[in-house]
């Protein structure tokens, strides 16, 4: 009996020590009966130093003192319902920010509560002042108002990407200027099948090469940034972009990137245009002669794999000056362009293709085994161009193509290749053209 007397006071002792070592403010409460048995108030029989200093009054203050006698009528009242329902049987008291008016103006406080039951008639309470929780998320919650509200209202495209690159916001501007909406965007990452994201030069740029992803990984921003965007419908938007990595007020521990787009869509084509015109030829789209030289001298200073040459067909169309003069230079235009597509036509799409003269068309080709598989291709070419060409309104017009064949051999360089088959070309013309001819050595 007086061992288990010894540990009784043990666990209260230990019960005494949880209690009074909790920071929280811990009271217990006891129920105040009227003559009926209803409980009408509920008095102090317990009191932690936390609960001591909250309330600002001494042990001998608080125990006996009741709700009622420390709290203002409608807190009281809430109070005094709370314990009563825990007596009850009720659930405990799970209360999260309890709003608590004092006398004085202006001094409301918020308070997450739990209260639990004893015995049928004490109550265990305990409190926490959650007032700077509440003004914080508060504010947090205010600043990402008006930061959601400064992106939507910014003219430029804005978007707001997470850690992982996928998109958490998009304003208006955004999804107009790539023509998609803003639930086709939100929750996708920059490398998203939705769209293809390509530089000037037509290449992709691959995931973690996006300006927000790099803006990620680095944490510095990436500025000035020329990109095309092509959407589900295969329309592409030319984009300056910035991206800078930022802190979300509502996440501050998760990264984050804003980026920012302007449409330059027109600025960039213009200027791809101008690049296209510096290396084409503008009537039939061919390359011109310098973007040839430089092409066929890249693929001499990298010679083929082993059993691999190079040949150059130089072909020359017949009878042009002649349809220009008896037909008009717009049938010869036509004549110069059909002629250039089925050139095209009949090639590999890496084999490279030039107008270098008004009636001149020349093109390289690479993977070519001997003489005879290059003169194949060249005797392929001049049948496509021999074919009769329809003109509205008028007769066919017929046309062929003289060919000259040479294979590149050491010591070659790009004119030296050229003026060879250039050479071939013109004994073609003087057999009657329409004709290929391959000399394996000529020295013009």
């Amino acid at each position: 009996m007086a061992a288990r007397d010894a540990d009784l006071v043990v666990t209260d002792q230990l019960l005494k020590g949880v209690f009074e070592s909790s920071v929280e403010p811990h009271v217990l409460l006891r129920a105040v009966r009227d003559n009926d048995g209803e409980i009408v108030d509920f008095s102090y029989i317990e009191a932690n130093h936390a609960a001591l200093r909250h309330l600002h009054l001494t042990r001998d203050q608080l125990l006996g003192a009741t709700v009622t006698t420390l709290y203002p009528a409608p807190a009281a009242v809430e109070v005094i319902g709370m314990c009563r329902s825990v007596l009850a049987g009720d659930a405990p008291v799970v209360l999260d920010e309890w709003s608590y008016s004092h006398q004085n103006p202006g001094t409301e406080r918020y308070y997450d509560i739990r209260g639990v039951g004893i015995d049928a008639e004490i109550v265990s309470f305990s409190w926490r002042d959650v007032t700077e929780r509440r003004s914080t998320r508060a504010a947090l919650t205010a600043s990402e108002e008006r930061f959601r509200a400064l992106v939507h209202a910014t003219p430029s495209g804005m978007l707001v990407q997470d850690g992982r690159g996928r998109i958490l916001e998009v304003n208006p501007a955004a999804a107009e200027i790539l023509g998609l909406t803003r639930d086709n965007m939100l929750g996708r990452s920059s490398d998203s099948p939705a769209w293809r994201t390509i530089r000037p030069d037509g290449s992709d740029v691959a995931p973690d090469d996006h300006p927000a992803m790099r803006a990620l990984a680095t944490g510095r921003p990436v500025t000035d940034e020329s990109l095309g965007v092509c959407n589900p419908a295969g329309v592409v938007t030319w984009l300056n972009v910035m991206s800078v990595p930022f802190t979300r007020p509502e996440d501050p521990a998760s990264p984050a990137v804003l980026t920012s787009i302007i449409d330059v869509t027109a600025a960039v084509e213009k200027q791809l245009a101008l690049q296209q015109q510096a290396h084409t030829d503008e009537l039939t789209g061919l390359l011109n002669r310098g973007e040839l030289l430089h092409r066929l001298t890249g693929l001499l200073d990298h010679p083929p794999r082993t059993g691999e040459k190079l040949a150059v067909l130089f072909g020359d169309l017949d009878g042009l000056k002649r349809i220009n003069d008896t037909r008009g230079h717009d049938v010869g235009d036509i004549l110069v362009t059909t002629a250039a597509d089925r050139v095209r036509g009949a090639l590999r799409q890496d084999d490279v293709i030039a107008r270098i003269g008004g009636d001149e068309i020349v093109a390289v080709l690479t993977g070519i085994h001997d003489l005879a598989g290059a003169t194949a291709v060249a005797q392929k070419v001049g049948q496509a161009v021999a074919a009769p060409i329809d003109i509205a309104g008028s007769d066919p017009i017929v046309s062929t193509i003289s060919i000259g064949v040479a294979l590149a051999l050491p010591g070659d360089d790009a004119e030296s290749l050229i003026r060879r088959a250039d050479a071939n070309m013109y004994v073609a013309k003087r057999e009657g053209g329409g004709a290929v001819v391959a000399q394996v050595s000529i020295d013009p």
